[in-house]
């Protein structure tokens, strides 16, 4: 049977109240000023604006529940399960300040226990203070599908959704939401995920704004740490801002503490003011990706990715790393002796330190201090550029192992300024560096002082195998350059089945292929040759024995 608002009840909770165990409540276009709540006895029951019957998408924006500021505007309490439909409705004007209550959320709120479906609704205009959930909270399964939650907001965490349940999503967006905390887009709680089909459409995060976690935080405080698999959403536009002059990390996403599997996903054209434009990752974290675009993000440190403390980042299978901007780390920066990058099957490329504040900035592709590991392997990093030392990579007291990297066409380089001299055009190491080479391309790149190919100094050590240093280029006008190929300076190593031909100075300089100076780098089956005008290896201090077998 069916039942109508207004018609057969004045109000829709009234409805509810009395119309148990039946077929369709069917609402018509108005605005109704009510707080809903909704329990077992609204089982096999559709709640429904005209929307459902017609297929006129305007009834949805027509059929407006207020919730007048004094409540959450829908609540699905205790065992409301998947035979309970609300659809095409917009939920509006919700607000919760309220301690006593049996959960926080100013448009929706599902309690543990409950699945309904949730579909083709508007959440917009909702709030709380100092609770969590400025649109919806989620704690069961509950399925939502052509759902936008929008324009809400929370001085706490999650300004469009609070997730602690497992919901369904299908073409879910998320948008233009805000939290003063975490979790502007959406909070997912410790041991929260979601899941979808095959659409990249599932879940669109855009445009939301918080103090850390612009598009969504993912939280674990659990000592057992759950591994949550996501697949198929995008996160873009999302701000990570700061707000009582705290915050600014992961414009995109915020990973504390988590165990998370990101596939098919795209993150793009986020920022955040300090670090993680696209992704921060810290605190014990070990987060896998594949088949992943990060692009278009920026950040002081990591405009693409930034990782800290005792994280682990797998990138594994297609992950695109392009177009990021940071002043330290266009694509990814790593910070501290706790951080560990691998990265497998994929490409950093074109991104940019393009502003910068301090001599210590740079890294086009990335940038490492302090200690963090990175291992990649069958990467290509090409045409990044930084206007400080590391066209593609700037290494300071960490550690790199590359095997069967292609690193082309960087340059560490100040167009606007003729006189800038910068170093490693495609690889810069200092401070104690460390770096294993095996079966690596360095071609095509350009430093405007030293080392177009590699520079590396100040106590760092350098190990090469079986790899083609070629077609690099470093100096400026008026000023000589140093090592077109490789330059060293106080750094130790072997260079083993290397061979560095066809790098050349831009003007003039020492050392076409190969500079020393301070250091000792044993030439072992390696060919050094066809350089440009000046020698093809100079030695300013330090040694060089050269053998073969």
């Amino acid at each position: 049977s069916t039942a109508h608002v207004p018609g057969d009840y004045t109000t829709i909770q009234q409805a509810l109240n009395n119309f148990i165990w039946q077929d369709t409540l069917l609402v018509a276009p108005g605005v109704y000023v009510e707080n809903l709540r909704l329990t077992s006895n609204n089982r096999n029951l559709v709640i429904c604006s005209w929307f459902t019957t017609t297929g006129d998408t305007s009834y949805i924006s027509q059929t407006i529940i207020d919730g007048d500021s004094s409540g959450t505007v829908v609540v699905f309490s205790w065992d409301v399960d998947s035979t309970t439909v609300f659809a095409g409705f917009t939920i509006t004007n919700g607000f919760y300040d309220d301690p006593a209550g049996d959960g926080s959320a100013g448009g929706i709120l599902c309690v543990g226990g409950t699945n309904p479906i949730l579909s083709d609704l508007i959440i917009s205009g909702n709030s709380t203070t100092n609770y969590y959930g400025g649109g919806v909270s989620l704690a069961g399964r509950a399925h939502l599908s052509n759902v936008i939650i929008e324009n809400n907001h929370t001085e706490m965490y999650g300004g469009g959704m609070y997730l602690i349940g497992h919901p369904t999503f299908s073409n879910v967006i998320v948008r233009a939401n805000s939290a003063i905390r975490q979790g502007g887009g959406i909070y997912c709680g410790s041991g929260a995920s979601w899941s979808g089909g095959n659409s990249s459409n599932n879940l669109i995060v855009e445009d939301n704004t918080a103090r850390t976690g612009g598009g969504i935080y993912f939280n674990s405080v659990s000592d057992n740490y759950e591994e949550r698999t996501l697949t198929n959403f995008t996160v873009k536009g999302n701000e990570a801002i700061l707000i009582d002059g705290y915050g600014g990390e992961g414009g995109g996403i915020y990973d504390l503490g988590s165990q998370l599997h990101l596939s098919n996903v795209v993150i793009d054209s986020n920022m955040a003011v300090y670090a993680g434009g696209g992704l921060f990752s810290t605190n014990t974290s070990n987060l896998q990706m594949s088949d992943a675009q990060i692009s278009r993000n920026s950040a002081q440190d990591g405009g693409g990715i930034h990782g800290v403390g005792n994280s682990t980042i797998n990138l594994s299978n297609n992950v695109d790393i392009s177009e990021n901007s940071a002043i330290r780390g266009g694509g990814i920066a790593g910070h501290g002796s706790g951080f560990y990058l691998i990265m497998k099957n994929g490409t950093i490329t074109d991104n940019a330190v393009d502003t910068v504040n301090y001599s210590s900035d740079g890294g086009g592709a990335i940038y490492l201090f302090g200690g963090p590991t990175i291992n990649l392997n069958d990467v290509i990093i090409d045409g990044n550029s930084s206007i400080r030392s590391g066209g593609a990579i700037k290494c300071r007291a960490s550690k790199m192992i590359l095997s069967n990297v292609s690193i082309t066409n960087n340059q560490a380089h100040n167009p606007n300024d003729e006189w800038s001299s910068y170093y490693g055009g495609g690889i810069y190491m200092v401070v104690g560096a460390q770096a294993w080479l095996n079966e690596v391309k360095i071609d095509g790149n350009y430093a405007s002082y030293s080392g177009g190919g590699i520079s590396s100094g100040f106590d760092s050590q350098l190990y090469i195998n079986s790899s083609a240093v070629t077609n690099n280029t470093s100096g400026v006008a008026n000023s000589n350059g140093y090592g077109a190929g490789i330059a060293l300076n106080n750094t130790t190593g072997v260079l083993s089945g290397v061979t560095i031909s066809n790098n050349g100075f831009q003007y003039t300089g020492s050392g076409s292929g190969l500079h020393c100076s301070e250091s000792d780098m044993p030439l072992v089956n390696s060919i050094v040759w066809a350089n440009g005008e000046s020698e093809d290896i100079s030695i300013s201090g330090g040694n060089i024995p050269v053998s073969f077998s």
